[in-house]
């Protein structure tokens, strides 16, 4: 990625050297600018229609996909990972605790104690929650942010 840019490869149109369809190449659909300069992590909607970026203490950046436009910022989330629930409801963030973000209002609605998380990642069926933490990994039944869901 070339610094401060979006690089949108289309994997239809992409060949490696061994002429691997769908394989990383060098026909960029398009490059979007980020304002910040700043990208460390990003995650793409399931319609392919936002962008989530963030980075070193810049909070999370919501783009629209085809302009690059910021259509929504969540500034106090700063994270080294960034996992949506489904329909984007809720934003899970980690950096050192796990944090749960409404989309919506853009509020942190619960956090963990500090666990020294490094990284997290939700499962496909949205049903475990993995986090490294520490020296180990933990693992949570996602009907557990259930009860922080409902106090807030």
């Amino acid at each position: 990625m070339r610094a401060g840019g979006l690089h949108v490869v289309d994997p239809r149109k992409s060949r490696d050297k061994a002429g691997c369809p769908g394989c990383f190449g060098k026909e960029i659909v398009k490059t979007l600018d980020d304002p910040e300069k700043n990208v460390t992590e990003i995650a793409l909607d399931q319609s392919g229609n936002r962008i989530a970026i963030t980075g070193w203490k810049k909070g999370i950046r919501i783009l629209k996909a085809d302009t690059g436009e910021v259509v929504k910022s969540i500034p106090d989330a700063v994270t080294d990972a960034l996992i949506f629930t489904s329909g984007w409801k809720n934003i899970v963030t980690a950096r050192g605790t796990l944090g749960l973000w409404s989309f919506q209002t853009a509020k942190l609605i619960c956090e963990t104690p500090e666990m020294e998380v490094s990284e997290a990642i939700l499962s496909p069926n949205e049903k475990v929650l993995a986090a490294a933490a520490g020296n180990g990994i933990d693992i949570w039944a996602t009907d557990a942010l259930d009860s922080c869901l409902a106090a807030h």
